[in-house]
């Protein structure tokens, strides 16, 4: 009841105009002023208070100082407030325009990358598909040349076994089987045809020592050239001899031309400028292995890069022994640092460093950009970072130079702080400086599809052309002097090369990377026998 009556008044109250003839009457329990006449009639049950007396309880000093402290610590306290949220906008505006910028910047470097990508991806389709169209040409190739050589001689045996044997039909027979070579070695250093001894005498020693070294195929040797086996020849197969075929022929008298030599009625020799030493191929390694990129170490040894995975090799060129390491990334470049160590291009994966004895992976160099093309000299290491970029770092790491050249490097090789590049889709063979500056670019017809670069003691320059089966050597000024190498020396398709300075002589990676060959440089363009 008590509620709903002060409820009640709460709705009757003074008016204002009854208020300011009202007396100094607070109702507490409502908090308002009140009149006498509702004193009275409407807040008789209210607890009231008057003015005059609440005035003289109420210290009205201390309670005025005590509101002007609290007014003005809370004024205090919006002007900091304020301040406050001032310095925070304007944070907030620096920090949204450093978030902008940064986006920026994230977005012109992901245009880059992915530029750069774009880029790398169309060179490497480009490099993979040509890659395979050389494979392809140069499988055909091959095919073609050993059908060329096959059909003559299956039409050389026929003709011997059908028709009477005579000097021009076995002198096909001798070309066909590949035997000449050999003969014509042993003829231009053995001169026992013209003494004056019994003819059948001479000739029987002649056909000895040849058999002896193993110049001389039997049947049963010259049987694999014919791609035929005995069940499907029967006949042939019984009607030659399975003796020395030369023994069929008894002319003594005549000069025998061959690719690579013309011997003359003095027996001289005319030699090319690169004379076969020694080969092997890579299937003698392992199955299905490409060495694309190689370089020479001491004693006759050599690193070797597999184009296809992470494996590199150390092959030693006189027995052909080999040991294999598989590295972690895939290897892009191999070249030797010291006696001991060799570092190879991981692309992302940066500079792996080699220890040689035991082709054990050490120290991985770890610097921004990728890893390509790679060479060392004096205690540095050249290597392609970016398109057209070459960097020099020591073996640490540690950021020497940056040089900028015109072309991409494929290949290089350094020499006298002289760079020697290749760059293969322009025909390009170019040097510059280690501070920078050209030496020498060219673009040479004879020379298609530039690849491997490596210099002799002599500061001769050779780069192998890939499509134009060749090798092109070169002075130090960039200066042509002569083409050294090409398919009449068994140049076909090289790629890597590498100079032998203790041997003086040059390995070709030859065969679109299935075959290795080690050439001796020859200066005198006619020996005597």
């Amino acid at each position: 009841m008590d509620t709903e009556l002060s409820d009640g008044l709460i709705e009757n109250s003074c008016s204002s105009a009854d208020m300011e003839s009202c007396a100094d009457t607070i109702c507490i329990q409502h908090e308002q002023m009140i009149c006498n006449s509702c004193l009275s009639n409407k807040h008789n049950k209210c607890m009231t208070l008057t003015l005059s007396s609440a005035l003289e309880s109420v210290d009205l000093h201390s309670t005025l100082q005590n509101i002007q402290e609290r007014t003005d610590l809370l004024n205090h306290t919006i002007t900091t407030s304020i301040k406050a949220k001032e310095e925070n906008i304007l944070l907030l505006k620096r920090k949204s325009k450093e978030i902008k910028e940064e986006i920026s910047s994230f977005r012109q470097r992901m245009i880059q990358t992915l530029d750069n990508m774009e880029r790398d991806a169309h060179l490497a389709i480009n490099n993979e598909i040509g890659r395979m169209l050389n494979n392809a040409e140069m499988d055909e190739h091959n095919l073609l040349i050993q059908q060329s050589k096959i059909e003559p001689l299956q039409q050389c045996v026929q003709e011997l076994l059908i028709n009477e044997i005579s000097e021009k039909s076995f002198r096909k027979l001798i070309e066909a089987s590949g035997i000449q070579k050999g003969i014509a070695n042993f003829l231009s250093s053995n001169n026992r045809l013209r003494q004056k001894q019994d003819a059948e005498f001479q000739w029987n020693g002649l056909i000895r020592e040849l058999q002896e070294k193993y110049l001389i195929p039997t049947f049963g040797q010259l049987k694999p050239k014919l791609s035929l086996t005995n069940e499907e020849m029967p006949d042939i197969a019984s009607s030659i001899p399975n003796g020395p075929v030369i023994e069929l022929y008894r002319r003594n008298d005549h000069c025998i031309d061959t690719q690579n030599m013309i011997i003359d009625n003095n027996c001289s020799i005319k030699r090319n400028s690169l004379v076969l030493k020694s080969r092997f191929d890579t299937l003698d390694i392992e199955v299905n292995v490409q060495i694309n990129r190689g370089c020479f170490i001491s004693n006759n040894r050599v690193l070797l890069k597999d184009m296809k995975n992470s494996s590199i090799y150390l092959l030693n060129v006189e027995d052909e022994t080999f040991q294999k390491r598989c590295l972690e990334h895939e290897a892009l470049d191999i070249a030797v640092f010291d006696s001991s160590r060799a570092v190879v291009t991981l692309r992302e994966g940066g500079i792996q460093i080699i220890n040689i004895p035991s082709l054990t992976p050490g120290q991985r160099i770890r610097c921004d950009g990728s890893f390509y093309a790679v060479a060392c000299m004096n205690k540095k290491i050249f290597v392609k970072t970016s398109y057209r970029k070459l960097t020099i770092i020591d073996i640490t790491g540690n950021h020497q130079k940056t040089i900028e050249t015109e072309y991409a490097i494929d290949y290089m090789c350094v020499n006298k702080n002289v760079i020697y590049c290749s760059n293969y889709c322009k025909n390009r063979v170019f040097a510059v400086t280690t501070e920078g500056s050209t030496v020498f670019s060219h673009e040479l017809a004879s020379l298609k599809g530039p690849v491997g670069v490596t210099v002799d003691k002599r500061c001769f320059v050779y780069v192998a052309g890939w499509l134009s089966n060749n090798i092109h050597q070169f002075d130090e000024e960039g200066n042509l002097l002569a083409i050294i190498g090409t398919e009449k020396d068994d140049i076909y398709r090289p790629m890597g090369l590498s100079y032998n300075s203790e041997e003086d002589c040059l390995m070709v990676i030859n065969k679109g990377c299935i075959s290795i060959s080690v050439y001796d440089i020859m200066n005198n363009d006619k020996i005597g026998h």
